[in-house]
């Protein structure tokens, strides 16, 4: 389906994601108004906050901002990571329709990358269910040992899923249970950035 908004650029509406036409998605998605947002956010909250989309069932990472020195995960952009064991994943999944979300989440592939990994099908359901009714995911050191995060939705004003802002952190430094924290500056980050691509800010300047 092909939407377009007033003062935009053509936009490709699948999967409840929204990808800029005729672009690179890194290049669609980083320019100066919303890396400034970024930059914002990650300065609040002290850590690497990075924004993610997704394609072809995995998840890929647009742009990133490191305030501090990294001690586990980095997602630079371009760099991409499976939907099972990431907060921007779990979200994605979340939003699907129910039907569609259990037979995804029984076909997709699952790799054991830490002890903490979900690989069982009912538990991550489990958790998708509760990621729905939060609007919020999280991850327990599921992807990389010693690395903890979650992330919150961008979304258009009718709830479409345009991509996620979301946060890793090293155990050394935030707890698990410590995350909630972020929450709210992610959310308030996150409906900027929706503003700022919604308005169609295309170019830096």
């Amino acid at each position: 389906m092909v939407q377009k908004a007033p003062g935009t650029k053509r936009f490709w509406v699948g999967n409840r994601l929204v990808v800029l036409a005729g672009k690179t998605i890194s290049n669609a998605f980083r320019t100066a108004r919303r890396h400034a947002v970024l930059t914002a956010v990650a300065g609040e909250i002290g850590e690497q906050c990075e924004i993610g989309i997704v394609r072809n069932n995995r998840v890929v990472y647009v742009d990133s901002v490191r305030v501090a020195p990294s001690q586990g995960l980095q997602f630079d952009p371009g760099t991409d990571a499976p939907l099972y064991c990431t907060s921007t994943g779990k979200i994605y999944l979340s939003r699907m329709p129910g039907a569609a979300r259990d037979k995804l989440v029984r076909t997709l592939p699952m790799q054991q990358h830490t002890p903490n990994t979900i690989t069982d099908p009912d538990a991550l359901l489990a958790v998708l269910a509760e990621v729905r009714r939060k609007g919020w995911a999280s991850t327990n050191e599921e992807y990389v040992q010693g690395v903890v995060g979650c992330a919150v939705p961008i979304t258009a004003p009718d709830g479409t899923l345009i991509a996620c802002l979301g946060v890793s952190v090293p155990t050394a430094r935030v707890r698990y249970d410590e995350l909630g924290a972020f929450i709210e500056p992610l959310q308030r980050a996150a409906h900027l950035l929706a503003q700022t691509i919604l308005d169609g800010e295309d170019e830096d300047g």
